[in-house]
Parts: C-alpha cells; structure tokens; sequence
C-alpha cells in the first residue's frame, strides 16, 4: 500500500473517518453491512457509513474538525491482457481486454482534495475494504 495515500493523522483522538457506502447493485446492503462488519474488525478506528446524500442533507457531517475525512472507492479499468478485444466465432461473444476494479482514496475534506490512490486493487467493493481495512489496523 502507498503510505502516501493514507493521512497520517485518520486515527486521531475525536476524528470520525467516514467510509462512503456502495449506492449500486444488487448486493449493495449486503456489501454494506459486510463492509462496516470488515471495518469494525479490522481497522480499529471511529469510523461512520455514509451515502453521498447523507453527506450533503445531514448536518453533523458539515463538522470537518470531527469529520476531516472521507474514504471512498473509484472505479477504474485496468487491462488484463495486451490483446485486441475480439469476438468468438463459435459464440459470437466479444472478448473485452479490460476488467472493472475498485481501488480506494482518501478524501480532506478540509482541503476538498484526494490522496492517492491507496494501490489495493480489487473487483469487488468488499474484497477491496476487506484488504484494506487489515492494512489500516496496523498503521
């Protein structure tokens, strides 16, 4: 993991990290509870789940000095193979040479600027918390 990614001071006495909720899929729920059940075990920090909408209608989160930051996932595609997309004669199916994954960032919010990218690819929301919130325990 980019120990730039990360702010130094997250686990600070009084911060709460918000962590922002998956809003899509069909499995979002469950991803969401499973997500707070990772950070909760493995992060060891305050922390709150929190929608986009819940970060613009609910008053208590406007306290940057209690809520300086903001974990969030951004959906990137990355190649996984050096070929052309093709399409199966037998199937007719095409044959993308990219897939979808989540890397995660840090947002200030008292600057409204991000860190880097943490480096901890993965394809699933959960999968991708799930690794970092082991890493974030042990900073």
């Amino acid at each position: 993991m980019n120990k730039e990614s990360v702010p130094k001071d997250f686990k600070s006495n009084g911060y709460v990290l918000l962590v922002q909720k998956q809003e899509i899929g069909a499995f979002k729920d469950v991803q969401n509870k499973g997500v707070e059940k990772l950070m909760r075990k493995n992060c060891k920090c305050m922390f709150e789940m929190v929608s986009p909408e819940d970060l613009k209608t609910n008053q208590k989160y406007q306290d940057l000095s209690k809520y300086p930051y903001l974990l969030r996932n951004r959906d990137e595609a990355m190649i996984i193979h050096d070929y052309p997309s093709q399409r199966d004669p037998s199937t007719g199916i095409i044959k993308s040479n990219y897939a979808e994954y989540r890397d995660h960032v840090f947002v200030d919010r008292r600057t409204n600027s991000m860190f880097p990218p943490t480096g901890i690819p993965a394809t699933s929301y959960s999968l991708g918390i799930k690794m970092l919130s082991k890493k974030l325990g042990k900073m």
